[in-house]
């Protein structure tokens, strides 16, 4: 994890010395100067580990990843981040699947015996929300937004003892309401930084999540961006068949176009 961690640390060097170099008079700003249609679009990669429990009926498995363990884990993923800004107006939609294969320790009914819980996961969050700026300046603004989070997770989980009926199975796809903040701050033609935090689920479907990313931002052309960040995202949900207790979290390389 931390050569995984180092290799992120040089990439985030790289893009910024490459910021550094390119001409950006002409780049896109961080923060739009005005009032017509903004779009962005980005393609985000996250190294995050796992870290807590996820359950299906009666089987539970816990989960300490590191990024590594999680990349040897994965199946399959896609991401994609996107911003549309009218005047003081924004939407965004920032979303993420995941497919894994992995093995974990039991918790629940077969919490400290001598076994291993295979799981199977696919998991999907999608956060859309609308927001308003604020506050804005030549160089800061400050969003406040509104929206849902939603969610999909398919688990199947198999314990490797000499019982009947060893796998157990569940999937649902709730929407919690999240509220946060955006910050944006140019520190220069070059480099920026932002932040975005939000919080949400108060027991309408999860009991709570949360998530805050932040970091920094560079346009390395006349419309392409790169940003380099560190991301958390917790979910506590317990309904019906299934149960999610996770925390995720990492840093996160975005490439993207603006126009």
């Amino acid at each position: 994890m931390r050569r995984m961690t180092f290799n992120f640390v040089r990439l985030a060097i790289v893009i910024a010395m490459a910021a550094v170099s390119v001409r950006t008079v002409h780049a896109a700003g961080q923060i739009p100067d005005t009032e017509d249609w903004n779009f962005r679009v980005g393609v985000p990669f996250w190294a995050a580990g796992t870290h807590g429990t996820i359950g299906a009926l009666d089987r539970e498995v816990h989960l300490d990843q590191s990024f590594s363990d999680t990349l040897k884990a994965l199946d399959f993923a896609a991401a994609l981040n996107v911003e549309i800004r009218k005047d003081r107006w924004l939407f965004f939609s920032d979303g993420e699947y995941l497919k894994i294969s992995e093995t974990g320790q039991p918790r629940g009914l077969f919490k400290g015996l001598p076994a291993e819980v295979e799981l199977g996961q696919k998991t999907m969050f999608n956060d859309l929300a609308l927001g308003y700026t604020v506050l804005k300046k030549e160089s800061f603004a400050l969003d406040v937004f509104a929206g849902a989070q939603l969610s999909y997770v398919s688990s199947d989980l198999s314990v490797n003892l000499p019982i009947p009926n060893r796998t157990a199975s569940a999937s649902k796809f709730w929407a919690d309401p999240i509220i946060g903040v955006y910050l944006n701050y140019q520190l220069c033609k070059a480099a920026g930084v932002y932040t975005k935090a939000d919080v949400g689920g108060f027991h309408v479907s999860s009991r709570l999540l949360w998530q805050v990313e932040g970091g920094f931002e560079f346009p390395i052309a006349e419309h392409l961006y790169a940003r380099a960040a560190y991301r958390c995202m917790s979910t506590d949900f317990n309904r019906g068949r299934l149960t999610l207790n996770t925390t995720l979290r990492g840093p996160q390389v975005e490439l993207g176009v603006r126009f």
